[in-house]
């Protein structure tokens, strides 16, 4: 996410998303790729209403998203990790079991309550 974003956690983004269903912007590098697919299953867990802006160049991803001209991206955390480190981009919850030695700070998704079925 855009450190410029206002979400600070995933429940201040799913409110972000509810409160302007369609507003907000995730990229990929195609339909299909892990990174779409990724994003259609936050939609689906969280029941929001994100729009998908596929990309061909990864470069151009970053540059999109470190300016907030798109508000978001689900990536392995290699390809943005240092973003992360140097602040241009914002960490907000990891998919994995556990929280990641290398963004100790950030919590897992189920840390932060999603997914979750009992959530509308």
């Amino acid at each position: 996410m855009s450190a410029a974003f206002s979400a600070h956690t995933v429940a201040e983004l799913v409110a972000a998303a509810t409160a302007k269903p369609g507003s907000l912007t995730f990229a990929s590098q195609g339909n299909g790729t892990f990174q779409h697919l990724a994003g259609e299953w936050f939609k689906a867990t969280t029941s929001t209403d994100l729009l998908h802006v596929p990309y061909k160049d990864y470069a151009q991803i970053l540059t999109d998203l470190s300016s907030g001209r798109i508000s978001m991206l689900f990536d392995s955390t290699g390809a943005v990790l240092p973003h992360v480190q140097s602040g241009r981009l914002r960490a907000l919850a990891v998919t994995g079991a556990s929280r990641l030695a290398s963004l100790s700070d950030v919590p897992t998704f189920t840390e932060t309550g999603w997914p979750a079925t009992t959530r509308t």
